[in-house]
């Protein structure tokens, strides 16, 4: 969780994947309401056959929104996958998500609790 008092500076999703064919690509969307709401979506590269390890957002990027630390609950937080085939098949093998926060009135730096992602 984050806690109550800190502002919310970014958020990044790592997702680790790999496809049988070289084609097609995954949206990541993210919902702060359960899954009711969610926002714009990133899109990976083109999938390759290699297990692949990407990155979408980072330690500035809020996905187009303000988010509060109430809002990353087990109940209100939702990454949200969509597969763009290409007639392939996507395999994901590993998902992420580290939130980059501060408390308020602080310096730059705070807050993001694990590693590195």
């Amino acid at each position: 969780p984050v806690p109550g008092g800190d502002t919310v500076a970014g958020v990044a999703v790592k997702l680790e994947i790999s496809g049988t064919t070289a084609a097609g690509n995954i949206d990541v969307q993210l919902s702060w309401d359960g899954g009711t709401s969610f926002t714009a979506s990133k899109s990976t590269p083109v999938i390759t056959t290699t297990d692949t390890v990407v990155k979408l957002g980072g330690v500035s990027d809020t996905w187009g929104r303000t988010w509060s630390a109430s809002e990353f609950t087990n109940d209100n937080f939702v990454v949200r996958l969509t597969g763009n085939v290409s007639s392939n098949t996507i395999r994901v093998d590993e998902i992420q998500v580290k939130v980059y926060h501060q408390s308020s009135g602080g310096s730059s730096g705070g807050g993001g609790a694990g590693g590195a992602i």
